[in-house]
């Protein structure tokens, strides 16, 4: 008897795993299907988790008297944040701002307040803000005259492009707004994964037609003339050769650009540009104009 209890209470053990298992399983479906009902994203979620003050949402505290100036450190001045091909959150920490002079026991860290305000910048393009930032909660040194906090940036849904604006700290009546500059940058992959397939055809497309052209004679016509050096592997090896090269020049000029795809159409019109310019697109055309 003893052996089947055992038996009995290890089925019990697995039917309560099991249907816990699936308890979590429908709690995950009914948390994703709340925050895609209230439209917020994973990358929004995930910025809310960590940074929940959003701008302009101090509470109200007395004056600072005297007045009390605030000035960002010299690490904190000036920040850079390079999204690339990513459109999640990206977290800027240990940004500080000092005080002229300790701040009074009444300041708090719920009376600090933040504003922000990012614009894509180019004069051809078209004006886009980028998703106002959040913050963690601010935290105020032992000696009173530091502020530290860290900046949330959701880039989800912003398109490519080179992002420059301000972050502003105040408070209290009083307390002297200080502000550090920020830049952000986000290119796009998909265009430029568009461009580089483009650029690689004609280039392609270029090279046969040059050497069906020097192969052509009057005996036979185009069709033979191009059969030639798709027939020849030397002249596939030449060719992948040369392809790779132009890819290399193409992926150069992606990758020095940390807001690549900002001006849409003009940037695989470059693509395309270097491509033909890497395989020696002019003197093809020529020799290809003078054999014809």
């Amino acid at each position: 008897m003893k052996p089947s209890r055992c038996i009995g209470g290890s089925r019990l053990t697995s039917v309560v795993a099991a249907l816990a298992a699936v308890a979590a399983v429908w709690l995950a479906i009914g948390s994703a299907g709340a925050a895609a009902a209230s439209g917020q994203t994973p990358s929004a979620l995930l910025a809310i988790a960590a940074c929940p003050v959003k701008t302009n949402q101090a509470k109200p505290g007395p004056a600072l008297r005297p007045p009390i100036d605030l000035s960002p450190t010299t690490q904190s001045a000036q920040k850079l944040v390079n999204f690339g091909t990513s459109r999640g959150v990206k977290v800027i920490r240990h940004v500080t701002f000092t005080a002229a002079k300790p701040l009074p026991a009444s300041v708090t860290a719920e009376q600090i307040s933040f504003e922000a305000s990012l614009a894509r910048t180019g004069d051809t393009l078209e004006t886009a803000e980028f998703p106002e930032p959040t913050f963690t909660v601010p935290v105020i040194s032992e000696d009173r005259q530091s502020i530290s906090f860290s900046i949330c940036l959701n880039a989800a849904g912003i398109a490519a492009g080179k992002y420059v604006g301000l972050v502003s700290v105040s408070g209290p009546p009083g307390l002297g707004a200080a502000s550090i500059n920020l830049t952000v940058n986000a290119k796009d992959a998909q265009l430029f994964t568009f461009g580089w397939i483009v650029a690689l055809l004609g280039a392609f497309g270029l090279l046969l037609i040059k050497d069906a052209a020097a192969a052509k004679t009057g005996a036979n016509n185009w069709g033979a003339a191009l059969s030639q050096p798709l027939t020849n592997l030397a002249w596939w090896g030449a060719t992948v050769v040369a392809l790779a090269t132009a890819f290399g020049a193409l992926y150069g000029a992606y990758s020095a650009d940390p807001a690549w795809g900002a001006t849409g159409f003009a940037g695989i019109v470059s693509l395309v540009g270097t491509a033909f310019g890497a395989i020696g697109g002019h003197a093809i055309l020529t020799a290809f104009g003078t054999k014809a």
